[in-house]
C-alpha cells in the first residue's frame, strides 16, 4: 500500500511539474510582445519570474533523469548472488522408479 501511494505521489508531482512548465511557457509566449510601460512593468516581472521557474524545473528534471539513469545502470550491473539452477529429477523428487 505504501508503494502504491508513493507511486501516485510521484506521478502527481511529475504531472504538476509538466503543467507548470507548459502554462509558464504559454504565458511567456503569449505576452512576449506586450507594450512595456517602463522599468516597473508588472508583465516583465512576471515573465522574468516564470522564466526562472521554467529554467529551474528544467534543470531539476534533467538532473533527476541523469540520476535515474545512473541508478538504473548501477542496479543492473551490480553483482548479485544467484542460486544455481536445479532441475527436477526423479532423484531430487525422491521418487521410486519401480518397474
Amino acid at each position: 500500500m505504501k508503494k502504491l501511494s508513493s507511486r501516485i505521489a510521484a506521478i502527481f508531482l511529475c504531472l504538476l511539474s509538466v503543467a507548470v512548465i507548459l502554462t509558464a511557457s504559454g504565458y511567456i509566449a503569449d505576452h512576449a510582445g506586450h507594450d512595456c510601460s517602463g522599468e516597473d512593468c508588472a508583465v516583465c516581472h512576471v515573465i522574468s519570474d516564470l522564466s526562472r521557474t521554467v529554467s529551474a524545473l528544467g534543470a531539476a528534471g534533467a538532473s533527476a533523469a541523469a540520476a535515474a539513469a545512473a541508478l538504473f545502470f548501477a542496479y543492473n550491473t551490480a553483482v548479485t548472488k544467484r542460486r544455481p539452477v536445479c532441475f527436477a529429477t526423479p532423484v531430487t523428487l525422491r521418487q521410486r522408479l519401480l518397474n
